[in-house]
């Protein structure tokens, strides 16, 4: 999960201190849009197809998924994420 800045277009980035911002500037990726990463997340202990089949009786997609209300109560961003920057 990713914490974003606003909109920005090519050549109003000017910081060559992470990949690939030289290349946008120049417009090099094919972009119109880039967007800063303030923070971001990974999951500290990840629910597994076994855990939601076996604990929950959920077989999530293997794309994009919304919990059920019930199960987002249970494992909030807060529990679950572990902050990278």
């Amino acid at each position: 999960m990713a914490t974003t800045g606003p909109a920005k277009k090519p050549g109003e980035i000017n910081n060559s201190s992470s990949i690939g911002n030289d290349n946008f500037d120049a417009g090099l990726k094919g972009c119109k849009f880039g967007y800063p990463i303030i923070q971001l997340y990974q999951f500290a202990d990840p629910l597994d197809h076994k855990i939601l089949k076996g604990k929950y009786n959920l077989i999530p997609p293997t794309s994009h998924f919304i919990p059920p209300p019930w199960l987002s109560h249970d494992h909030t961003p807060e529990k679950m994420l572990t902050r990278i920057f």
